[in-house]
This record gives C-alpha cells, structure tokens and sequence, in this order.
C-alpha cells in the first residue's frame, strides 16, 4: 500500500477480463458487460476497487460497487461513486445496495424509494434479493443532484 490509489478514467474494454477477475476475487460473479462503463482505483497500477454504470432493462444502474478489502474504509469507494455520479448521463439511475449503505450512496444524492416508484425488472430484482436473505432496497438518483452533491471529476 505505497501509493494512494488513484482513479482511472473509464476501463477499456480490454481491461474488463482482468477485471471479472477482481469482482471473481471480491466474491462478485454477475461480471462486466461489454456495454458497461467501468471506473477502477488503482495502486502502483493494480486495481483495487471497481463500479460499473450499466442499462438494466433499459434503466441506468450503479452496479458493482466493491473494493478490496485491504482497502476499504480509506475514501476509495466515495472517491469511485463521485466520480460514477458525476459522470452520469442526464437520466434517472438506479442502485440496489445492501441496507447498511444507505448513507454512503446518498453522498451522491442517491435516495431510497417505494419499489413501487421502479421498473418491474427491478422490483423483480429486490424480490429475488430478499427471498435469498439479502438486506437490500431500492435507490434512485434523479438526474439533477441534491445540493450539496460533491462532483469529483477523473
């Protein structure tokens, strides 16, 4: 842990192998799509955490948000969502963290929702996280931030 990790801008598609191989090593297996935008923080060159923007039947989402763990709770992960949010597309954008982390995506004017405010293949979605025992909810960003929404730009 020489380096501060810093962001890249937006992972090449030629990068996304070797980056299924950190989520594969951080417990995360839905994988990246070619369509995806990834963000990655790295040290001396390596990544160390990872988010990827990706259109979930036909909505914008923030999904796969991990670091590792030799790094975590030392700003990478609110460093990477600023820069996912300041990087969105003027739509609205989905996530669907675990409860505990409400906080966190409000940072970037994330705010839970009434499922019934979402898409039928998200609600489906929740459901099926639920019904597996993961404490989830629905999030939503509206495309303009809240006051007070920091912008970091890579």
């Amino acid at each position: 842990m020489s380096d501060r990790p810093r962001l890249t801008s937006i992972a090449g598609v030629e990068e996304h192998t070797a980056l299924n191989q950190l989520y594969l090593r951080l417990g995360y297996h839905a994988g990246i799509a070619d369509d995806d935008v990834v963000y990655v923080a790295r040290v001396d060159g390596d990544p160390v955490g990872l988010v990827r923007r990706a259109r979930v039947c036909d909505v914008v989402m923030l999904r796969g948000m991990h670091i590792a763990p030799a790094y975590q709770r030392q700003g990478v992960g609110s460093r990477l969502l600023r820069a996912f949010a300041a990087d969105l597309p003027p739509a609205d954008c989905y996530c669907i963290p675990f409860a505990h982390l409400t906080r966190f995506y409000a940072q970037v004017g994330f705010a839970a929702i009434d499922e019934s405010d979402a898409p039928e293949c998200l609600r489906e979605r929740v459901a099926r996280y639920h019904a597996e025992g993961h404490s989830v909810l629905l999030m939503r960003r509206d495309p303009e931030p809240r006051a007070g929404a920091e912008r970091e730009t890579i």
